[in-house]
């Protein structure tokens, strides 16, 4: 017996929702600002979290269990992407973020590289003084 009784629709965005924000406004106001409003929402939760600058963690839509995103830099230079890196080693966190065994991680993106960038592998690898040799 539920003659006249409408079905409530489900936000599509049940977060802005909650806050109160419209999905048509923010998509009206363009990509740029956005990006904007997205990286002071990565500003305050780097600032709530404690350690690690270089993680994000979201909610994709209609899931329980967080994603993790790692903020990757671009560098004019060689020494300028080993400056930062020293101080946020965020190679580190996107092994860490590709599996929980570091092995296993490390090997999936090596094995990406090879297949991928072989040469430029191999002359990595030579700069950092590993034979082909020593890499066996």
């Amino acid at each position: 017996n539920n003659k006249g009784v409408t079905a409530v629709k489900a936000p599509k965005y049940p977060t802005l929702n909650r806050f109160g924000i419209d999905e048509d406004e923010l998509t009206k106001m363009g990509a740029d600002k956005m990006k904007r409003l997205i990286g002071e929402l990565v500003a305050l939760q780097q600032q709530a979290q404690s350690g690690n600058k270089n993680i994000i963690q979201f909610y994709k839509l209609q899931q329980a269990k967080p994603d993790t995103a790692v903020i990757i830099r671009s560098h004019k230079s060689r020494l300028a992407f080993e400056r930062y890196h020293f101080s946020r080693p965020y190679i580190d966190e996107v092994i860490r973020c590709m599996d929980s065994d570091e092995d296993v991680a490390v090997k999936r993106l090596s094995l990406y590289l090879a297949k991928k960038h072989g040469k430029i592998l191999i002359s990595a690898a030579m700069e950092a003084g590993l034979s082909l040799e020593k890499l066996r």
